[in-house]
């Protein structure tokens, strides 16, 4: 402020400001710098882009139609770089759609085609149910019950912590469950899902070229298998747009965010943890992660990307999915109801001998168990699992689970129990005043235990 010299001169000049702030010379350059330098390619298959015109020709472009009859870019500034079909320009001043001779007509003038439409909003009609793709999405993955919750009296009123009151278990108060795992549907955007079905099929084998107004990240396997070339921009306009597939400004922006592979990662995703998202992988096998962009010759590799982007290693599996997520194989049934969390982690005490005589081994893998068990469990933050050996021979003998319970249970409320696959009880233990119960193996069983821990109504399973 100082170098601006705005202490030496605090005072506007209004007629200068009117003048300066907002003028074309400011337009034009945040054009420049905003929309169209900030634009990421991340698609451009067999180099399909740029689409050049030159004295001799001039490309045609096919522009589909929204459900309102009005053209998913601008038709004027679409004709400043490239011919568009009189039928489509036809039809729009008309406020209709093509009929079916005129949509052929116009698709077979065409070189490419060009669908620019806006990420999905998470949510939907009220509901919590969230969907990053424009096909419907039924919730079936995430936490069974949330990290968010709101404290509720027992006749079903808020309980009104800005009026001093508090919440009273032993009076039935309890806190809400946020979780939509079991069931709630988000449409989607169907007709955004009808435009990419329609102009994909009528086009053929001509590309189709999609231009993404990204507000959020997105599932996109709705259409990148099916384009051949996509941009992505905040807001992006169709000035920008236009300048960059016609080759007159370089695509130069990278990805601020990684785009999700599915929407089963974007719900297995713990909410307090950067990267765990594993990211989309397109028909080319680039990876959308953060930091990721492309210009003319390729992946854009530069100062930037060696500053701020690390090749990651993702440990879900893209081929065996879930299956592999965060090194265990988690698998949530959705028929479970709320009451009940089924789940079986990665092979923990199975790998024989080895393992068995190896307690350093056997410890790694159980507390890869135990992390999965807080997110599992979810009365139960606080878990350990310690591998017991014996101290002449060093050889581990046992395995002793010592949970502690959240404070808003009452905290002696807690049983947990230890059985063996076959689900054979070998111990017992209820939480003490402090909520601690101790379990212990009594011996190893290298096809593995089940821990279940019960409060009330509420039962939590897990297998290792």
């Amino acid at each position: 402020m100082f170098n601006l010299g705005l202490f030496e001169n605090a005072y506007t000049n209004p007629q200068y400001a009117k003048e300066f702030v907002g003028s074309r010379a400011l337009q034009n350059r945040a054009q420049e710098l905003g929309h169209i330098g900030s634009a990421v390619m991340i698609k451009n298959k067999d180099n399909v882009l740029p689409l050049k015109t030159s004295e001799t020709k001039k490309p045609t472009v096919y522009i589909p139609l929204n459900a309102n009859n009005t053209a998913v870019v601008s038709l004027d500034i679409a004709r400043r770089y490239y011919h568009v079909p009189d039928e489509i320009i036809t039809a729009v001043a008309e406020g209709r759609q093509l009929t079916s001779a005129e949509n052929a007509s116009a698709v077979a003038k065409s070189d490419f085609a060009l669908i620019k439409l806006s990420t999905p909003s998470p949510g939907h009609n009220g509901t919590p149910a969230q969907n990053l793709m424009y096909s419907p999405y039924t919730a079936q993955w995430q936490r069974q019950i949330s990290l968010g919750y709101d404290w509720v009296h027992a006749d079903s009123s808020m309980v009104r912590f800005g009026e001093g009151e508090k919440p009273d278990i032993l009076a039935g108060d309890y806190m809400t469950n946020r979780s939509i795992r079991n069931g709630l549907t988000h449409d989607g955007v169907p007709a955004s899902l009808q435009i990419i079905n329609k102009t994909v099929a009528a086009m053929g084998n001509k590309p189709v070229v999609f231009a993404l107004s990204m507000t959020n990240p997105m599932v996109v396997s709705d259409f990148e298998p099916y384009t051949d070339a996509i941009i992505v921009g905040g807001s992006i306009s169709d000035v920008a747009i236009f300048e960059l597939i016609s080759g007159n400004f370089e695509p130069n922006g990278l990805l601020s965010v990684n785009f999700p592979m599915n929407m089963e990662t974007v719900e297995l995703a713990y909410e307090d943890s950067g990267h765990d998202m594993v990211p989309y992988i397109d028909e080319t096998g680039n990876r959308y992660t953060f930091g990721f962009g492309m210009n003319w010759s390729g992946r854009i590799n530069d100062a930037r990307t060696a500053k701020y982007v690390q090749e990651r290693s993702y440990p879900l599996s893209e081929k065996r999915g879930l299956e592999d997520y965060l090194g265990r194989a988690l698998k949530l049934d959705a028929a479970d109801d709320n009451e009940t969390i089924n789940a079986t982690l990665a092979a923990t005490l199975t790998t024989g001998e080895a393992v068995y005589a190896n307690p350093k081994a056997m410890q790694a893998e159980v507390n890869a168990a135990a992390e999965a068990l807080r997110d599992i469990i979810r009365v139960l933050p606080e878990i350990k699992i310690t591998v017991l050996t014996n101290k002449s021979s060093g050889v581990a003998t046992d395995i002793e689970v010592v949970a502690t319970a959240v404070t808003f249970t009452p905290k002696n409320a807690i049983v947990l129990t230890l059985k063996d696959i076959d689900g054979n009880v070998i111990d017992v233990a209820a939480a003490d005043q402090n909520g601690k119960a101790t379990l212990k193996s009594k011996g190893l069983n290298l096809k593995g235990y089940m821990i279940t821990a019960k409060s009330g109504e509420f039962t939590g399973i897990a297998k290792l």
